[in-house]
């Protein structure tokens, strides 16, 4: 999906009126929710695009679908009865009230399918059965978003939490989201991890690193980077319940004392990388064991049945926090990355060759292995750095993880820091499927209010994803072609029943019965 690169917020059409040829504004929501003005109480809110048919039969309530009317039944019972199977329905009915909390899940269920706005959720609800009350709007979504507050949102956490890390084992990780809006707390610039020019907010998750499951994330300042906002995040953590029996796991841009310190004195085990290139005594104990002999290594069978070498060694993490040091080395990828770095060796050695003079500031750009010198007139020599090259290639399939566990195997370790990326693929569905790439709203309330809709909506598309896994790879199909197909399970209202309206293709079968959908009960032929 393309990235959203609009630098104009879209409020309405110029229109010329065909009696008087006087042109007029014709505004759409964004001119209503941008300048804060009320419409009127007969007023049809249109979103982008071209103008629709007004639809005289749309209803308020599925009370009101008569005899004969269809709805999409598949993708509301799937998501329903995940909502029930996780505990998920009771939890944000015990928060809220029933009615509100059906509107979560009917709004989440929404953002399930591909991002197209939420002008479209009328339409959605009107036309999937979503098993609330009424039939949303995009006004009735922005009042559930300025209703929900934080103590509801921490409320959920703290219930959420204990049912869905049963081993402990939990990974975190920080994203940032642009928006465009002014009006947001918070939104201000700072390291953009898109490479867009434009303010941002930033967003650390925790995840589960068995299942994928999302346990429970917090916003803050995007002008604020991740390890000086971590120990108020964890200080946040502990209060929702993740303390004391739970591992950390999180990539090298944790690698700080003070965050280190603050995560031992918290009561976590942390499994963190250490990156080589700021860790000098990691880099040489690394390289010191690839130039030495293979002893005292232990085997740590992986994937696909290739065996690792592995060093496991004392090592201060950080000023008075002892812990392990566990450097790994894998042969296959040893061979891959030797082979890439002698390959941008010799490009970057053949630029060198072809240049006649060079700028003092690009000759740092091949300051890593050429010495360089340059002239007044800018000619220029240089040198090959032939031991950083050699640390280098002795660097190449290797990897190093600290840790404070002393009951986790080595073969633990390693499995759980590399399958960490489950909280980056969760930044991914959460941004690119979900969110659109923007937040879309226009005021503090309504940002906190929907982030919690959307994390409710990535709960739900995450565990629909679980359990369709195996079948999705099987038939090289998409989770977004099992959505389509299960919102194309349709019934047809005769008398107060609800029969399917036609028979089920294959994948449509398929994918019911691994989901286990009750749709027999609403087959005509039963």
């Amino acid at each position: 999906m393309s990235k959203v690169r609009h630098d104009v917020l879209l409020i309405g059409r110029v229109v010329t009126d065909p009696e008087t040829n006087v042109q007029c504004l014709m505004p759409n929501d964004n001119y209503f929710s941008h300048y804060g003005i009320e419409p009127s109480h007969d007023s049809i809110l249109k979103g982008r695009g071209a103008l629709k048919k007004s639809n005289s039969s749309k209803v308020a309530s599925y009370s009101d679908n008569g005899n004969g009317s269809i709805l999409g039944f598949g993708l509301g019972i799937a998501c329903f009865q995940i909502a029930k199977e996780t505990h998920l329905e009771a939890i944000l009915t015990e928060i809220f009230d029933a009615d509100t909390a059906r509107d979560i899940l009917g709004l989440a269920m929404f953002y399930c399918d591909d991002y197209v706005g939420l002008t479209e959720l009328e339409d959605f609800t009107a036309e999937q059965m979503c098993f609330t009350d009424r039939v949303l709007t995009p006004q009735i979504a922005g009042e559930i978003f300025r209703s929900i507050t934080d103590v509801q949102r921490d409320s959920f956490f703290k219930k959420w939490i204990p049912l869905h890390a049963p081993d402990g084992l939990v990974c975190y990780d920080v994203t940032s989201v642009s928006s465009y809006s002014q009006r947001i707390d918070g939104i201000e610039y700072g390291y953009n991890r898109d490479k867009e020019k434009l303010p941002q907010m930033n967003i650390g998750m925790f995840t589960d690193i068995e299942t994928g499951v999302p346990l429970a994330y917090e916003s803050y300042n995007g002008s604020i980077n991740d390890f000086t906002n971590f120990p108020y995040v964890i200080n946040k953590a502990v209060s929702w319940g993740l303390k004391n029996n739970f591992v950390l796991i999180m990539d090298g841009g944790f690698a700080e004392d003070f965050a280190i310190n603050y995560s031992q004195f918290e009561g976590y085990d942390l499994i963190v990388g250490a990156p080589v290139d700021r860790m000098s005594e990691v880099k040489n104990r690394l390289i010191a064991w690839r130039k030495s002999n293979t002893d005292h290594l232990s085997m740590a069978q992986y994937r696909f049945d290739s065996s690792i070498k592995c060093k496991d060694e004392e090592f201060e993490l950080a000023p008075n926090v002892n812990g392990r040091l566990l450097l790994y080395f894998n042969a296959d990828k040893y061979t891959l990355q030797c082979t890439s770095l002698q390959m941008d060796i010799e490009r970057q050695k053949t630029i060198l060759e072809e240049l006649k003079k060079i700028s003092p500031r690009d000759a740092k750009k091949f300051n890593r292995y050429f010495d360089i010198t340059v002239n007044e007139d800018r000619s220029f020599s240089y040198k090959i750095k032939t031991d950083a090259i050699s640390d280098d290639l002795h660097v190449c399939g290797s990897l190093a993880i600290m840790t404070t566990s002393q009951k986790l195997s080595v073969e633990s370790i390693l499995r759980c820091y590399c399958n960490k990326d489950v909280v980056e693929k969760r930044f991914r569905d959460l941004k690119n499927e979900i969110m659109g790439e923007r937040v879309r709203v226009h005021s503090t309330e309504a940002c906190k209010g929907k982030l919690f809709v959307l994390f409710i909506s990535l709960i739900l598309r995450t565990t629909l994803s679980i359990k369709l896994r195996d079948w999705v790879r099987k038939n090289r199909y998409s989770l977004i072609g099992c959505i389509h197909q299960l919102k194309n399970i349709q019934c047809r209202k005769t008398g107060q029943n609800w029969i399917l309206s036609k028979a089920l293709t294959k994948k449509q079968k398929e994918i019911s019965e691994i989901l286990k959908l009750p749709v027999h009960s609403l087959d005509v032929r039963k």
